[in-house]
């Protein structure tokens, strides 16, 4: 490396740098067309070699990707970086922040502050995390975390944000940063928030602005614990309960923008669980969330309407976690709610006093029905018939008080179709007059029962009442943002009234298997037969189900099924319900049943003499 960069004049040396840390700390290169500018030298034409660049010493260091450059290997960038930018030692490492300051303001000198090519350098080793799959908070770039001090790492973003002021992601970051590894800041934090929503309304600074608001609460409660004289619960409440309401809206806000997102439903439960260990522990030592929820005021009312909604983040988290879109956060905060509930029994006792008491609010009755629910591990299998009675009676009462609660719906649904008294002409009454309030999960749930209804008396107007309701399914997902693709329901075989299955009892599909299995467990689903629709492809196609001309599903082909030779071909399925569309998985060719020998033709065999 030292005889490479032997003889380099200052504006190279200069230029290496900047192409050692974008090496050592990113996936990237510079565009050649960037260092040229930056080397005051004409553009090179594509094809010629890189040492009409950078000289014949350093262009054996260096490696061409497309149109970018970038040097060999992490190694000789940090040999390079030793020699240039340490004096031959590691003394570099100290140097980073002043390398990253000159090289932002030296793309702001060059290029302006609008650059694209700028934009996207800058991102791969400011922005781009190590690990993007991490809850949205204390991590950082490489780059970052590689210098010593966060006094050092903010003054990096104070001049991404000071040069490039246009660009949203650098003032979300420097905001995430000054609240996570300097805690301190806030209001300047909520500042460069508004600065990142006002360039772009994206569902990453709504849930970061959310998180600060979340942050601030809590230590403003935190703090208020410690005044004298000693604040009542009431009290620290009211130090955060406003902040605590915004960050929910933001979160809100952010699920809206990207529904398969694991990170608001996750922040949502997580506030709710901090503002009740706080409120414990300024209430005082062995106060319980029964103990919390026994006196009326603020407190109670916020609890009774939040926990509630927590349950609801936990159930879409489920099915998130089915659909393969999970984290390691959304299974711990799971865990973490159950343990702020403590003795499941005890809040169940709470409920059903308070309902005794005629403290009967339509809040008390969604947690009684709630706390059924979370009792038997959040499985409805495990909630016995007269649980699930007293649900349906309950939350059915909500309803007729606010029809407008989807909440109370989902529990509602859920609780009477596993209920022997269940009657499905009932059910569609109910789900139509909340599906004229365009409710997407009553739209959803009301085709599904009218296929129940067709498959079982076929009929030319049933199956025009299946098309016209999954057609209205399918634009209320799209209006609302609801995954479309994913199949929440299946068809199963029991119970013989509603004969569906819920995915999340399922576990997550497999994506292969020895067996050709969707789920380790098919036991619950049933087969289904149909037949192909000329035209599909190897990316997919459309059964007509039971030979049906108008209700089809859509499938992948298996290997070996070909348009050429298989169209109108009987095959045989499980069936999943999505909100757009009907779902046919693990497609097999029918195989005809073998032909029942006819007496006449039996014959007797007689052992020979």
């Amino acid at each position: 490396v030292a005889s490479c960069l032997s003889g380099c004049g200052y504006t190279l040396e200069q230029a290496l740098r900047y192409l050692e840390v974008v090496t050592k700390y990113s996936q990237v290169g510079i565009p050649e067309s960037v260092l040229a500018i930056l080397l005051k030298k004409s553009v090179p034409a594509p094809d010629s070699p890189v040492s009409d660049l950078l000289g014949d010493g350093p262009a054996r260091l260096a490696v061409r990707q497309a149109s970018d450059l970038r040097l060999r290997h992490a190694v000789i960038a940090e040999q390079t970086l030793r020699k240039l930018a340490g004096g031959g030692t590691d003394q570099w490492i100290a140097n980073l922040t002043v390398l990253a300051i000159d090289f932002i303001s030296a793309l702001r000198r060059t290029f302006g502050d609008v650059d694209a090519s700028s934009k996207e350098l800058l991102e791969a080793l400011f922005i781009r995390r190590a690990d993007p799959e991490r809850e949205v908070g204390s991590t950082f770039s490489p780059l970052i975390d590689a210098i010593k001090t966060p006094e050092g790492q903010q003054e990096v973003f104070a001049t991404l944000t000071g040069e490039f002021p246009r660009f949203s992601h650098f003032w979300n970051h420097r905001a995430r940063h000054l609240v996570y590894r300097l805690g301190r800041g806030y209001e300047d934090a909520v500042g460069f928030m508004e600065k990142a929503v006002s360039l772009e309304r994206v569902a990453a600074h709504y849930q970061t602005y959310g998180q600060i608001l979340r942050l601030w609460a809590i230590d403003e409660m935190k703090l208020s614990m410690a005044e004298i004289p000693k604040p009542t619960v009431a009290d620290v409440f009211d130090k955060g309960i406003e902040k605590i309401e915004a960050a929910f809206e933001k979160w809100k806000v952010a699920q809206r923008k990207q529904p398969d997102s694991t990170f608001p439903f996750v922040s949502r439960v997580q506030l709710t669980i901090d503002v009740v260990q706080i409120l414990r522990t300024a209430a005082g030592e062995g106060v319980t969330l029964e103990d919390l929820m026994s006196s009326a005021g603020p407190v109670k009312e916020w609890l009774e309407a939040r926990l509630p909604e927590a349950e609801d983040c936990i159930e879409s988290l489920q099915n998130l976690r089915s659909s393969g879109k999970s984290s390691m956060h959304a299974r711990k905060v799971e865990g973490r709610l159950d343990e702020v509930y403590g003795d499941f029994d005890a809040m169940v006792r709470l409920w059903e006093s308070l309902i005794a008491r005629e403290d009967d609010s339509a809040a008390v009755r969604r947690n009684l029905a709630g706390a059924y629910l979370a009792r038997g591990g959040r499985d409805w299998s495990n909630v016995s018939e007269n649980e699930l009675g007293r649900i349906v009676e309950m939350v059915g009462r909500n309803l007729q008080d606010d029809p407008t609660s989807v909440r109370d719906l989902r529990l509602w649904f859920n609780a009477y179709r596993r209920l022997p008294s269940f009657r499905i002409d009932y059910a569609i009454e109910r789900l139509s007059s909340w599906a004229r309030d365009r409710f997407p999960e009553a739209q959803y749930y009301l085709y599904i029962l009218y296929f129940l209804v067709w498959r079982s008396n076929p009929a030319v107007k049933t199956e025009r009442l299946v098309r016209d309701n999954l057609e209205k399914s399918t634009e209320l997902a799209r209006e609302f943002q609801i995954r479309r693709d994913f199949s929440f329901e299946w068809l199963g075989n029991e119970p013989a009234w509603c004969p569906l299955v819920d995915q999340r009892t399922l576990g997550p599909m497999q994506s292969s298997s020895a067996d050709g299995q969707i789920f380790q467990d098919v036991s619950k689903l049933i087969r289904v037969s149909g037949f192909t629709v000329p035209g599909f492809q190897r990316q997919g196609g459309e059964i007509k189900i039971g030979g049906s001309s108008a209700i089809k599903a859509f499938f992948v082909p298996p290997p070996d099924l070909y348009s050429y030779k298989d169209e109108n071909k009987e095959v045989n399925f499980y069936l999943g319900f999505g909100y757009g569309e009907i779902h046919a998985w693990d497609v097999r060719i029918s195989t005809p049943a073998p032909r029942e020998i006819r007496r006449e033709e039996k014959k007797e065999f007689t052992e020979p003499d």
